[in-house]
């Protein structure tokens, strides 16, 4: 009699506190389930399947890294980063959306919708500014005495 009541109240007991051990086991099964439901699916993987699956991976592991590229490239040369992001403003508007809608069709973005509409180059004032603006740019990295693209050094002797 002793040991049906407390049976009960063990019993009862699971209910609220849950049964860590009772838990395990269903965890385990559904871990085993999922892997099991995976069988039909790498079955008869050729080569090729696995590189196009590899490959697929990749972009969003190189989107981050050419991020961190972007901020060590800033440190290590200033006037280059300066340069080239001031020659990046000069892309069209229309060619940043086309761009940046497929870098974003691999996070499943929507921001497009929320960006204007229209659609604009930009001015010859513009323009102009951006390439004193690189000229600038060129000779500030000159007087430090770094070759400029072509390879030669425009350091004076």
């Amino acid at each position: 009699m002793i040991g049906t009541i407390l049976k009960g109240v063990f019993n009862l007991g699971g209910l609220f506190l849950r049964n860590k051990g009772r838990k395990e086991v269903n965890r385990q099964d559904d871990q085993l389930s999922a892997r099991e439901s995976f069988g039909p699916v790498t079955e008869g993987r050729t080569w090729f399947d696995v590189l196009v699956d590899a490959l697929n991976r990749l972009p969003r592991p190189l989107l981050a890294f050419e991020a961190i590229a972007l901020l060590h490239w800033a440190v290590l040369d200033p006037p280059g980063f300066a340069a080239a992001m001031t020659a990046f403003a000069l892309v069209p508007e229309w060619l940043a959306l086309v761009i940046a809608q497929i870098v974003l069709l691999y996070f499943g973005g929507r921001m497009l919708d929320k960006w204007p509409r229209k659609m604009k180059g930009p001015t010859p004032k513009e323009v102009k500014e951006v390439v004193e603006n690189i000229e600038e740019l060129k000779r500030i990295k000159s007087d430090m005495g770094e070759p400029d693209q072509s390879g030669k050094s425009s350091e004076k002797s």
